[in-house]
């Protein structure tokens, strides 16, 4: 339709001088239309084509086909400004049967190879957390942007070396923190920050369920930085940080450690001046999984809090005010639409997620780590002394 308009409105087409038979002015001779009706026309398609020019969609390239990588391409339809073109795995015929089922034109075994695709502009990391850094520097290298799995990085040293790569190449690098993208947690910041709730006083964020324990099992391997913290930890961390913003001033946790010695199972309780934060989680049982934010006027309930599908506003016993997630998705699609929207517009980091917050993420969790060292060195040090 817009081909025959160009043609049919083409500023070439040659102008007819003579004065018509039903009404005064110039017109072109074939469309009789006014000269100034056809210049607002041309002007118009020449504004649709240009704009046309500037929507090319980004091409994602997915590494790793792990669970992250199937739900955030699940919602892949969802995402406008976007295409997968590519996907990355170590065995080939996993590789094949994802491509298969979300309709992924190329597939690869070895991750250098998908860089080398000039249709692949942003990658996607999904790999285990402690090969996130060398993914990312090697996708910076190649010059593509970059979105990885939160944790970005498994310590602070790291994530300066990443943004340092970042800064270097001149292409976006994000966590993907998907929860900041929801609109219900935004919603739920709307009340706060017009006093729906009076002062803030308290954030409790909880997340757990059971994963049975197996040393070599990704959320209990030393090597893979294993650890509720990381592998749970971070979304009570993003949370409490999305509603509180600042670091805290004092921290105190109490923990288990699974048999090999890594933490399952996580309370911190982190004091903010007049605000306090108590972050759950564990992979030892089911939690409720909720975020409450309570203030000395009303309190806000998100129900299962990292799926954020919807949020109530209470005062006292009473909801005042109840919002619905309006979506068929789970949700990451959010996210990748920020990222190209962000791209466009010339950004190298998320304007949802910066660089800094996730500094943030990486400080605070260190925190809470720092504290389960020392309790475990308490615990040696103060355990009975052998009777043998």
């Amino acid at each position: 339709m817009l081909k025959k308009l160009e043609l049919r409105f083409n500023p070439l087409i040659q102008l007819n001088t003579q004065r018509p038979e039903v009404s005064s002015g110039l017109f072109l001779s074939k469309s009789r239309m006014p000269i100034p009706t056809y210049f607002l026309l041309f002007k118009l398609i020449e504004r649709i084509s240009f704009g046309r020019m500037q929507m090319k969609k980004l091409g994602w390239g997915i590494l790793s086909t792990g669970a992250m990588s199937n739900w955030f391409c699940s919602d892949f339809h969802a995402v406008h400004n976007g295409d997968l073109v590519a996907v990355c795995s170590r065995s080939q015929e996993r590789a094949d049967a994802f491509a298969s089922q979300y309709d992924i034109p190329e597939t690869y075994n070895k991750y250098q190879s998908m860089l080398a695709d000039p249709n692949v502009d942003i990658v996607y990391i999904s790999s285990p957390r402690t090969a996130h850094k060398q993914n990312i520097l090697d996708a910076l290298a190649a010059g593509k942007h970059v979105l990885c799995e939160k944790p970005i990085v498994t310590s602070l040293s790291d994530m300066e070396e990443v943004v340092e790569a970042a800064n270097n190449s001149g292409k976006f690098l994000a966590e993907a923190l998907w929860t900041w993208h929801l609109p219900v947690l935004r919603k739920a910041k709307e009340w706060i920050d017009t006093g729906s709730i009076g002062e803030r006083l308290h954030v409790k964020v909880d997340f757990g369920f059971p994963i049975p324990y197996s040393p070599k099992q990704h959320q209990y391997d030393l090597d893979d930085a294993g650890g509720v913290v990381r592998e749970m930890g971070i979304y009570p961390v993003a949370i409490a940080k999305y509603f509180i913003g600042s670091d805290p001033d004092t921290i105190h946790v109490i923990h288990q450690n699974a048999p090999n010695g890594v933490e399952d199972d996580v309370i911190a309780i982190l004091n903010h001046g007049n605000v306090t934060a108590t972050l759950s989680s564990s992979m030892k049982c089911h939690l409720n999984n909720d975020a409450h934010i309570i203030g000395t006027k009303g309190h806000i309930v998100i129900p299962q809090a990292l799926k954020c599908r919807e949020a109530m506003l209470y005062q006292m016993d009473d909801i005042i005010e109840h919002y619905k997630a309006d979506r068929t998705e789970l949700g990451y699609h959010y996210q990748a639409i920020q990222a190209g929207e962000d791209i466009a517009n010339g950004l190298t980091q998320s304007s949802v997620v910066s660089l800094s917050d996730s500094r943030t993420f990486q400080h605070h969790m260190e925190l809470i780590l720092n504290e389960i060292r020392k309790n475990d060195k308490k615990s040696i040090q103060t355990s009975p002394l052998s009777l043998d």
